[in-house]
């Protein structure tokens, strides 16, 4: 699918509620100040569209665990077998 459709993927409930926890502990972690924190948290609430909130954690490493799965529209990874 093309990037445009990608970028206005509509977040659900469980997107803010993932992308806010990975905030929390990159917060925890000290890897974002309190002003840091507190800004993109509230982000995280008015974010509409998935890139929204993956720009947000874009520049924090993400443990496995915690990552966002793969959406079903997402393009897949040539080479990868099932």
């Amino acid at each position: 699918m093309a990037a445009e459709s990608y970028a206005q993927m509509r977040a659900s409930s469980a997107d803010h509620d993932r992308v806010a926890e990975i905030l929390k502990a990159a917060f925890t972690e000290g890897r974002l100040t309190m002003e840091e924190f507190d800004q993109r948290l509230g982000q995280v609430f008015v974010s509409r569209y998935f890139a929204e909130l993956m720009a947000l954690i874009a520049d924090l490493p993400v443990s496995a665990f915690q990552r966002l799965p793969a959406h079903p529209v997402a393009p897949r990874l040539r080479g990868r077998a099932r």
